[in-house]
């Protein structure tokens, strides 16, 4: 029988596949609302050496910290620090930091030598409206395991530090799509019920109790790392909450992990951010 592992033991809010969700303010955003600059690359692109802070080309190498699940501590300058962030990076480097369901960085990170870490992301936020902007990475890793990273979007002057800790239970469990095939519910009192089914040949499918229709492809690219990618359309969605049908309905990329009976998926179509989190 699978091992269940503990992702429902972290700081994470729950709601519905496609949130798309208004109200509370969650965290201070790397921008203020109603600022949509383009983004500096498409989530998943890895980085080129025209990409990195120094004056000159540098050779762009591997990530120095191992693909997974990362435990995050996000300090933001002059505002608030977040504990119990989750984030996910896969094998070629693409990473998703999640606070909040109104709340994520999507993006992609590399080395160039000496442990060294150069990135970019956008950040996509609700703040009585859907928003995000781009901001660049730079730092170190202490080990394959760990790391510091220094987070600046130039545009509004926002800066943070990030610590990342990887979790070795989670992240070394072996995965297969025959282990990760089954349907999943994501049900509670203050969410849509929505329910989700990976097949073991891949393809993904899925719908909530508002009529939203799912359809995609679920990848694994090294079965040894616990990370999955998938690619999934969003199709005949209402509004909800602040996001109009337009916002919520689209393709969809997203990282996840596996729990044995629970998967954790978050992604985006750019416009807004999609978080399930859902048991077999």
């Amino acid at each position: 029988m699978p091992r269940r592992l503990p992702l429902l033991g972290l700081t994470l809010s729950t709601t519905f596949l496609l949130s798309a969700c208004g109200g509370e303010e969650y965290s201070q955003p790397l921008a203020p609302q109603g600022n949509p600059p383009s983004p500096l690359f498409e989530p998943w692109t890895p980085p080129t050496n025209t990409q990195t802070e120094s004056g000159n080309s540098e050779p762009v190498v591997s990530l120095p910290i191992s693909p997974g699940f990362y435990e995050t501590t996000v300090t933001v300058e002059g505002g608030d620090r977040f504990s119990g962030v989750a984030t996910i990076i896969d094998p070629d480097g693409s990473f998703v930091t999640f606070i909040s369901q109104t709340d994520a960085t999507f993006g992609v990170l590399a080395g160039t030598g000496e442990n060294q870490i150069i990135g970019a992301g956008t950040n996509i936020f609700y703040s009585d409206t859907w928003s995000q902007v781009d901001g660049t990475v730079s730092g170190q890793a202490a080990d394959s395991e760990s790391a510091t990273l220094n987070v600046q979007a130039p545009e509004t002057g926002y800066q943070s530090v990030v610590e990342l800790s990887r979790n070795n239970s989670i992240s070394n469990t072996p995965i297969s799509l025959t282990e990760l095939s089954g349907t999943y519910l994501m049900q509670n009192t203050d969410v849509v019920t929505t329910q989700v089914t990976i097949n073991s040949d891949g393809t993904l499918t899925g719908s909530d109790q508002r009529g939203c229709a799912f359809n995609g492809s679920v990848i694994i690219p090294d079965g040894s790392v616990n990370v999955f990618r998938t690619i999934f359309t969003a199709e005949n969605c209402g509004s909800s909450g602040g996001s109009s049908a337009e916002q919520i309905n689209g393709e969809y990329r997203a990282l996840g992990i596996f729990g044995g009976d629970q998967i954790l998926v978050i992604g985006t179509n750019s416009k807004v951010v999609a978080y399930f989190r859902g048991l077999k």
